[in-house]
């Protein structure tokens, strides 16, 4: 079934306007409880799986090209 906000994401593409949906990356985890601490703030580990799934958004919108990660 699509996310109950699918409606903004079709509203956000008929604009022409890019949206990374971070959905599919948490759903590969088994482990809720690996991705929320109390009071549903994210823990390091969903930290990193947003910071990965926002990284692999940008190269496939092709937002990151020629910029390279600081040393």
């Amino acid at each position: 079934a699509p996310p109950m906000y699918a409606p903004l994401l079709d509203d956000l593409e008929a604009r022409e306007l890019s949206a990374i949906d971070l959905l599919d990356a948490f759903e590969e985890t088994d482990d809720l409880d690996a991705l929320f601490l109390e009071h549903n703030h994210y823990t390091p580990h969903a930290n990193a799986v947003v910071a990965d799934a926002i990284l692999l958004g940008l190269e496939g919108l092709g937002l990151l090209d020629g910029v390279s990660a600081p040393e």
